[in-house]
């Protein structure tokens, strides 16, 4: 069945095998995966700081909690306009709009696995002397 809007699947294939020959597709693929690794970097290290914070910290949490649902509700589309409308097409708005949109998932999770994390056991290790190192290890993960 031929259709206006979609091209056939030969033609994907035709124009996918062209283009990773010509060595455009594995450029920009490799591009897009670096942007994608430095951003979930980012997101994941202030995430799991502000995250561990909050769930050690109740009165942060508290004063927190209504804007971590806030975002949590944003679409990503619209974080991703606004990035861009601020920071104009560049790499750095792209990165940051997903570092926006993944920050405040990274900081509920860990935040919640703070918070559960039975406070017997870190007292434990620290009445054995298990260095910061040792307790990462052997208690929280």
């Amino acid at each position: 069945m031929h259709s206006i809007a979609l091209p056939s699947p030969a033609i994907v294939a035709s124009v996918f095998w062209r283009e990773t020959a010509s060595g455009q597709l594995p450029f920009h693929l490799g591009v897009t995966l670096l942007r994608l690794l430095v951003s979930f970097t980012i997101a994941m290290g202030l995430g799991c700081a502000a995250g561990i914070v909050l769930g050690r910290n109740k009165r942060l949490n508290a004063f927190f909690d209504n804007w971590l649902v806030i975002f949590l509700n944003i679409p990503a589309i619209v974080t991703i306009i606004l990035c861009y409308i601020w920071f104009g097409l560049v790499e750095s708005a792209a990165i940051m709009a997903v570092v926006v949109n993944k920050l405040p998932n990274v900081i509920v999770t860990i935040r919640e696995g703070t918070r559960a994390l039975d406070q017997d056991l870190l007292d434990m290790a620290r009445s054995f002397r298990f260095g910061w190192r040792k307790t990462l290890a052997h208690v929280i993960w």
